[in-house]
């Protein structure tokens, strides 16, 4: 019984913090994401890389110790024109994640560019996030976890009138952000 209990823990603990950290948590929008009918934009997007570093930092409490490990990544983001004449659109991507004390959501690293992508043609566009840095602090008395957790990304491409044509989400839970996008992260 004890041994059953311990395997689904793990499970039952991510399904809760999956499902909100508490009252003032935002709750992952469950918006579907309307798209054209017909569009003749695509978009794809990948990781093609991603950073980890830790390191020591000063902690608030000058007699305790503190780590902080940064994360970043970068995406190559695609966008082709599949249409038969020229297509004016913006891209826009933001890294989702959460902080640890709170458990509320974030946005990180978001950018745009304007394309002007010729009939049967792409551009290829690199998005860096900004780094997202999770702390540990240990002091004689004290021992705790701040800061935030990097989850993912979303990619959007707008037409010139700022409908959305395209939506690509690392995860895809994520896609509902593409339009009720979580603040930004505090500094």
């Amino acid at each position: 019984m004890k041994a059953t209990l311990l395997l689904l823990l793990p499970a039952i603990l991510m399904a809760a913090s999956a499902s909100g950290a508490g009252k003032y948590s935002k709750e992952i929008p469950k918006i579907a994401v309307p798209l054209p009918a017909v569009t003749a934009i695509t978009l794809d997007a990948r990781n093609v890389a991603a950073g980890r570093s830790l390191s020591n930092t000063v902690a608030p409490n000058p007699d305790a110790t503190r780590k902080t490990t940064t994360h970043s990544e970068t995406l190559e983001i695609n966008v082709r024109n599949l249409g038969p004449v020229l297509a004016n659109v913006t891209v826009h991507w933001f890294w989702v994640g959460r902080y640890v004390t709170s458990g509320n959501w974030f946005r990180a690293g978001e950018g745009e560019k304007a394309l002007a992508i010729d009939s049967k043609k792409s551009e290829v566009v690199l998005a860096e996030c900004g780094d997202v840095e999770g702390h540990v602090t240990k002091a004689a008395n004290e021992h705790y976890k701040s800061g935030g957790n990097m989850l993912g990304w979303v990619v959007t491409v707008m037409n010139s009138q700022g409908e959305i044509q395209a939506v690509k989400a690392s995860d895809a839970y994520l896609q509902g952000f593409a339009i009720e996008q979580p603040p930004k992260k505090r500094k």
